[in-house]
């Protein structure tokens, strides 16, 4: 039976990621919060949750990349990860992860699983992550996302989304932060055109068979 990890990334917002973390109490055992809060500490232990701090505040894309190495330090070939911002409904992560461990069992080329919500909880494969290489982590966020699924899509590892029931309310993140949002309006254009320097087009119109063509006269 494959093991799994559940994470949690926190930036801020205590009271929505417990809402998150209550609504993933059938899976605590196997939970991290990865605490990339600037101005908080979670401590150790947070509500009953294991936290990992890291030395500097993670990316998105650096914290999944993080959350991939622990899934395999520990043994593990499911990484799963769900948004602060979210609430499952009960029982939805036990039934993720009897998909996911079944896909496994019966050698299923799959790249991760979605639930109602999109990638707001999923499982992804380590098998894949190992295979299509780190996300890209010169995009921290925005874009980020894009790229390791356009990736992921390109190498045949399929995507699919299961009608598991999860409540997203987005974008609390950047909403919740003065800071945040004059970051995000200063840096949103120059992702997007990194993006489209690297696959000829935006996402969903991709043309470069290869990162910035490489290899294409």
């Amino acid at each position: 039976m494959s093991a799994y990890s559940l994470f949690l990334f926190h930036v801020n917002r205590e009271d929505q990621l417990l809402d998150a973390l209550n609504s993933s109490r059938d899976v605590i055992d196997n939970l991290a919060i990865i605490d990339n809060s600037s101005n908080a500490d979670l401590g150790d232990e947070w509500h009953g949750a294991k936290v990992i701090r890291p030395s500097v505040p993670l990316s998105w894309s650096q914290s999944m990349n993080f959350a991939f190495r622990l899934t395999e330090e520990r043994g593990g070939g499911i990484m799963m990860y769900m948004h602060s911002d979210a609430i499952a409904e009960p029982g939805v992560h036990l039934q993720l992860v009897e998909r996911a461990r079944r896909a496994v069992s019966e050698g299923e080329k799959w790249g991760a699983f979605f639930t109602s919500s999109g990638d707001v909880l999923s499982a992804h494969n380590l098998k894949m992550w190992k295979d299509i290489g780190p996300l890209d982590t010169t995009l921290p966020m925005y874009f980020s996302d894009n790229d390791y699924y356009h990736r992921m899509k390109k190498a045949g590892w399929g995507i699919t989304r299961l009608e598991l029931p999860v409540q997203h309310i987005g974008s609390q993140t950047i909403n919740s932060s003065e800071e945040w949002l004059k970051r995000n309006h200063i840096t949103f254009p120059l992702y997007q055109s990194y993006y489209r320097q690297k696959w000829g087009g935006d996402p969903g119109n991709e043309v470069f068979e290869t990162p910035f063509n490489w290899g294409k006269k």
